[in-house]
């Protein structure tokens, strides 16, 4: 097309496009002033619903002279001869304003837009939808990539081609000449949505019909978006987000970005409210609250915007399914945010340190790390555990294809990864590349280190167990972990770090105490790892020399500090923390002599609300991470004993952006306790329908595993708020606090699971599982340890009390779960009903964790993608549902007539900062 004239247009350059446009600059020749003109598609010049839309874009903006609104000068067709078929063939275009700079979807492209022109150009957008609203005009696609930001930094917004004007009670066509008589609706068949289906509104999903507020909420999507560089419907597929923006709430801006202040949130809030009629009722006034919002951050005031109060919590029938398992149903409407005054506060750092909730007082902070952001890997699926290759060109992943987990290797910048273990029967995990990058390491599920040529060959095992593997700087051995953690929330067994020769074979042990994730050090001399120190149940940064020796502590404070790696000169470990308030990556100041922290750690805000698995290039320059987004909430199904199967619908219990888990039935089912899952990790209690939320617990601790009390008049869980991990109870109103137990200085306790009378707590206590006699004078010390199980160097976890009491039912396990088992107390024996495995952290015990029904013989457990119930009797096992495996600890009630389960969705994408 360069080159060719079009009526009195000259075509100069091709300037991009998309599915429905292809747009050129053109010098109009009549006026002599550049245009821009956007033709249909070769493929859709015939089609006369794309001409239609075509022609409905240039009459519906022309209507409009606004100066944020992309002008329309003219609409125009013209024949001429395809290059490629040699044949004529009939073009029709528009003649529209030529805009320099770039849309709004490529301005945000991992890092959020300041405050100030956040604001600047939402008010601009506001007031182009107010004036197109005005004139009946609905655009029905507002989205990142139809706002165009000039270089002086305008909003324009373009392609009104589903554009419909709203009349009475119905849309009628756009006005125009009689030969474009026809109805927007055409374009679309009854019930169809229509629209971007990350940005749509509630009704628009619904395909019901629309008036201007569906642009409302598609502009307060947009907004988020440009606050926190996230979209606020995240998904896969669009069900998934069709799901989200029916019966869920975005993650808080405020958590994504740390500078959002209050005022915008509740902005962002009431844009985005599902009801329409709690909605703002115009973009006049969402210009107003923007303007406010921009006059009082420029005068320092508090931005706080006033909005209408709506209940707490409303309950609503559940939502039958259309599918099986287990079926997600309708929300309720969540509150409006909570309206805090804050003060907007200058400067990324001063917001960061804001918000922090934990501040060790030895620290004092510096300047956050300035760096650039961009996506490597947005498949479907968790890309994780990155190794970038030495020269900075490649990265080896973790992702899952198929039912198994393995090592890709892509091109950074690239969208071709190859699978370099897809004939592997099993997962593999952690690829790490040599430091002449020409080899591979990796380890196995179930443990066993392996290495491999850079492009998936040779593979060769080095070790029988072990995990993640890293390489000294000279190649010759890798040290390596005898536990996996892939987060650093569950850690069921101590670790020790074992180098291995890669040439001989030959092993040496380097610490006995925990340590997980090593990481070498440029010069060989150092290894930096992670560890909970016995008793404890901090995470911490150590050092210890790679000869062995007595190690040294980098960090002690209650900040969550994991995954360190060291810099290429040896001068800084940089590591992924909580300290900020969100899990991001920070780094340290380390004497490379001694080994020992010589400045605070300094922070390097990414933007994400977790971001860990951290590698670094060779020089230092690019850092790749894995960016983690995961919700949790608690859901309800029925549950027949008798058939036995799951009788849907399914309600959602626990809504809104608080990752809650781990839900416990009170007796007599009226009342749930549960917990925050991370970050606090506080001790809540809800009525069974998810009303009445009240948080029992609310500090810096880790509180988790609740647990009611037969008679429930108590609440049982367990805690680091001693210093160490110990049981405590507390009465429902928050009451009585009192510990339950003191263990001894080298033993964590976990895992509560009480007897049908509440005079014994079965426990994990360090390795062993124990069992605590309740009616002894508080805090217990003596705890009687039940005999291994008939598993080499395996244990027992307790899981649930058989309701005679006379048994115990749980897990068997070694590295990873092996099989489900019951232990008498009678005789003191195991007997195992079942063979199982599930790789991974053990803490979760399976997506379905063991309970014991009420006939005191069938007990209900999860295995990979099932729920089964197995006879203990005849061990014969059913499956009772094919289960998705976000679904996880399912956990039934007291009367066995319902299921409660916590809903976990979790993506893994990776990306690379490279450093300023």
């Amino acid at each position: 097309m360069v080159g060719k004239v079009l009526s009195h247009y000259k075509i100069t350059e091709h300037l991009g496009g998309g599915g429905m446009g292809i747009v050129y600059r053109a010098e109009d020749m009549k006026l002599g002033r550049g245009v821009a003109l956007k033709f249909l598609p070769a493929e859709l010049s015939n089609d006369s619903q794309a001409l239609e839309r075509l022609q409905r874009e240039a009459r519906a903006a022309s209507a409009l002279n606004h100066p944020n609104i992309c002008t329309i000068y003219d609409i125009d067709s013209a024949v001429i001869r395809d290059d490629s078929t040699g044949q004529n063939r009939t073009v029709h275009f528009i003649a529209m304003e030529l805009l320099e700079g770039q849309t709004l979807k490529h301005s945000v492209l991992g890092v959020p837009m300041q405050l100030e022109q956040t604001i600047e150009i939402a008010i601009q957008i506001a007031d182009a939808l107010d004036a197109a609203h005005s004139q009946g005009i609905v655009h029905r696609d507002i989205k990142p990539a139809n706002i165009f930001i000039t270089k002086r930094g305008h909003a324009k917004i373009m392609d009104f081609g589903l554009a419909k004007l709203v009349g009475d009670h119905h849309a009628r066509q756009l006005s125009g000449a009689s030969a474009f008589e026809t109805s927007p609706e055409h374009l679309t068949s009854p019930g169809m949505t229509v629209g971007t289906v990350a940005y749509m509104s509630p009704e628009q999903a619904k395909a019901i019909e629309l008036d201007a507020r569906t642009d409302l909420f598609s502009f307060g999507l947009v907004i988020y978006e440009m606050i926190t560089a996230h979209p606020a419907f995240p998904g896969n597929t669009n069900a998934v987000i069709f799901e989200a923006i029916l019966n869920r709430d975005p993650v808080s801006p405020v958590r994504l970005n740390p500078v959002v202040p209050a005022g915008l949130e509740q902005i962002i809030n009431k844009a985005i409210e599902k009801d329409r009629d709690l909605r703002y009722q115009s973009a006049a006034d969402i210009r107003t609250d923007l303007k406010r919002l921009k006059r009082d951050s420029s005068s320092g005031k508090s931005a706080a915007v006033p909005v209408p109060e709506i209940a707490s919590m409303e309950s609503v029938p559940a939502q039958s399914a259309s599918t099986t398992a287990v079926p997600v149903t309708r929300r309720t409407r969540k509150p409006l945010f909570i309206a805090i005054t804050v003060v907007v506060v200058v400067g990324l750092l001063s917001a960061f340190l804001f918000f922090k909730k934990r501040e060790p007082k030895t620290e004092t902070a510096a300047t956050p790390v300035q760096a650039s952001f961009s996506r490597v890997t947005d498949f479907p699926g968790p890309e994780m555990l990155p190794s970038i290759s030495p020269d900075g060109n490649f990265v080896v992943y973790t992702t899952k294809e198929g039912k198994d987990f393995d090592i890709f290797l892509q091109r950074i910048g690239g969208r071709n990864p190859v699978n370099l273990t897809k004939d592997s029967e099993t997962d593999d995990y952690a690829g790490a590349f040599s430091p002449d990058g020409q080899q591979i390491a990796f380890h196995k599920r179930g443990g066993g280190v392996f290495t491999m040529g850079a492009t998936g060959e040779s593979v060769r095992r080095l070790t029988d167990s072990g995990f993640s593997p890293a390489w000294s700087p000279d190649g010759k051995e890798i040290i390596y972990a005898t536990e996996f953690p892939i987060l650093p929330f569950g850690r069921g067994n101590n670790s020790e770090l074992w180098a291995v020769n890669v040439n001989t074979g030959t092993k040496r042990l380097i610490t006995k105490g925990d340590a997980v994730q090593p990481a070498w050090s440029h010069d060989g001399r150092w290894i930096a790892y992670w560890a909970i120190p016995a008793g404890g149940g901090q995470r911490d940064l150590w050092i210890i020399d790679s000869r062995g020796g007595s190690p040294i502590q980098i960090t002690n404070d209650p900040a969550m500090d994991w995954n360190p790696v060291w810099s290429p000169d040896g001068h800084y470990l940089y590591f992924s923390s909580d300290r900020g308030g969100s899990m991001n990556v920070w780094k340290i100041r380390i004497d490379p002599t001694s080994a020992k922290a010589i400045e605070a750690p300094e922070s390097i805000v990414t933007p994400s609300e977790f971001s860990g698995h951290v590698s670094i290039s060779r020089d230092g320059n690019k850092i790749l991470y894995a960016a983690r987004e995961q919700r949790s909430s608690i859901e309800r199904i029925g549950f027949d004993p008798d058939r036995p199967a799951l009788t849907p619908p399914a309600e959602m219990i626990t809504r809104g952006t608080t990752a809650f888990m781990d839900a416990d039935s009170s007796p007599d089912g009226n009342w749930l306790a549960l917990r925050t899952a991370y970050n606090p990790e506080d001790i809540y209690i809800c009525r069974s329908d998810g009303t009445d939320l009240r948080k029992l617990t609310d500090d810096s601790f880790k509180d988790r595993g609740p647990r009611w009390t037969p008679d429930g008049k108590q609440i049982i869980f367990y805690s680091d708020r001693s210093g160490r991990y110990e049981f405590w109870r507390i009465q429902p109103d928050g009451s009585g606090l009192q510990q339950l137990t003191k263990s001894k200085e080298s033993l964590i306790v976990s895992t509560p699971v009480l007897s049908p009378d509440g005079k014994r707590l079965a426990m994990q206590v360090g390795s062993r599982a124990s069992i605590a006699d309740l009616t002894a004078s508080t805090p217990v010390t003596e705890f009687q340890a039940l005999p291994p199980p008939p598993i080499p160097e395996g244990r027992f976890i307790a899981s649930s009390w058989s309701p005679d009491g006379k048994k115990l039912a749980g897990f068997g396990a070694r590295e990873t779960i092996i099989g489900v088992y019951v232990y008498t107390f009678e005789n003191l024996t195991y007997e195992k009903l079942a063979d199982l495995e599930l790789s991974g952290s053990l803490t979760g015990f399976g997506p379905g964790g063991l309970h014991w029904l009420n006939d005191n013989r069938r007990i209900l457990y999860g295995a990979p993608d099932q729920l089964r119930i197995i006879d203990s009797q005849t061990k014969k096992s059913q499956v009772i549902a094919e289960i998705d495996p976000e679904l996880q600890m399912f956990k039934p009630t007291r009367d066995n007539r319902s299921l409660y389960y916590t809903r976990v969705s979790q993506e893994f994408d990776i990306w690379m900062m490279q450093l300023k």
